[in-house]
């Protein structure tokens, strides 16, 4: 996951953790975090390079526009963005809220007495 190279559409990987009350001897057992998340620097937003991963539509608060990464849905910027510049294959860079909040990975769960996902 990473590999140096990547076409930025899917970088972070995402694991749980389980969640603490004050102290490891108050775990909760159902409940689950999936923070915090990694990803290559090549694919975050002022560290990658932006020649090779062309900007996206992002509206008044810079979350991505439906159809342009949100939700990973890119056929818009695949359209419209990508594909024009000759650059088809290549998706846009990460800012810190995409990180957070955006999908766009792999999930590493591990089976254990915790449930966890």
């Amino acid at each position: 996951q990473f590999r140096p190279g990547q076409n930025c559409k899917s970088p972070k990987v995402l694991a749980s953790t389980k969640i603490f009350e004050s102290s490891p001897e108050c775990v909760w057992k159902d409940r689950r975090g999936f923070h915090p998340d990694a990803i290559l620097g090549e694919c975050v937003d002022q560290i990658g390079d932006a020649k090779l991963h062309p900007p996206t539509h992002r509206n008044k608060w810079n979350h991505r526009e439906p159809g342009y990464g949100h939700g990973g849905n890119y056929s818009h910027y695949e359209a419209y963005v990508s594909t024009p510049l000759n650059m088809k294959g290549q998706y846009p860079l990460w800012n810190p809220h995409e990180i957070r909040a955006e999908v766009g990975g792999k999930v590493i769960s591990k089976k254990d007495e915790w449930r966890s996902p």
